[in-house]
């Protein structure tokens, strides 16, 4: 948005006109939604944004609009909007990674004390089973001798 606006304001200050209206270095609402392709409540959301931190000024003359001021000139540059959208972009990441990491380390940690314990039961079984083979050989003899 902030772009837009600048474009248009420097198009216009190019010519180097001494009447500069607002209307001819800013955009209307129209010219906004249309290029924007949002409808009232979002264009008024974007704009309520940029109007806040003092970086355009609206205008009415024959329609209502808005133009870049000196410190939208300073965000542009700054990449401001930029910036705090890959900002947004990191911090979910990072708050993603951050619940993805323990519950991965969780269901991992359970499989493999499932996998142990599976491991394990089987090994006892057959343990016990070579026992009472042992068990049952050396009472097969004494079992002999008693008869």
């Amino acid at each position: 948005m902030l772009k837009k606006l600048s474009e248009k304001f420097l198009e216009q200050d190019d010519n180097k006109s001494q009447n500069l209206t607002a209307d001819l270095i800013g955009l209307s609402f129209k010219e906004i939604d249309s290029l924007l392709n949002v409808n009232l409540e979002q264009r008024e959301l974007i704009l309520s944004e940029l109007e806040k931190n003092k970086e355009i000024d609206f205008y009415k003359f024959k329609e209502r609009g808005c133009f870049i001021d000196k410190n939208g000139f300073s965000a542009l540059a700054e990449k401001k909007y930029i910036n705090r959208n890959h900002d947004i972009y990191l911090n979910w990441l990072r708050n993603f990674v951050q619940l993805f990491i323990p519950v991965a380390s969780l269901i991992i940690a359970y499989v493999a004390l499932s996998m142990n314990i599976a491991k394990n039961k089987k090994e006892n079984s057959e343990e016990i089973k070579n026992l009472e083979n042992r068990i049952e050989q050396l009472e097969n003899p004494i079992n002999e001798t008693k008869k």
